[in-house]
């Protein structure tokens, strides 16, 4: 998820249990940081990869 705000991205990351509660959150970014989250990878089933910020893998 993201929060749509020119010069300001924010990547929110919420792992969500089988009824789509919130088990565990992150956000990843800040005021003037620019990226757009690319290359979605699921991995394993509890480890995914994406390019966000400069194109950096996470």
């Amino acid at each position: 998820m993201a929060d749509d705000v020119p010069d300001e991205d924010i990547l929110h990351i919420q792992l969500l249990d089988k009824s789509l509660n919130i088990i565990d959150a992150a956000t990843i970014g800040g005021v003037c940081f620019t990226g757009t989250s690319t290359k979605y990878k699921v991995q394993e089933l509890n480890k995914m990869t994406f390019n966000f910020i400069d194109g950096s893998e996470w």
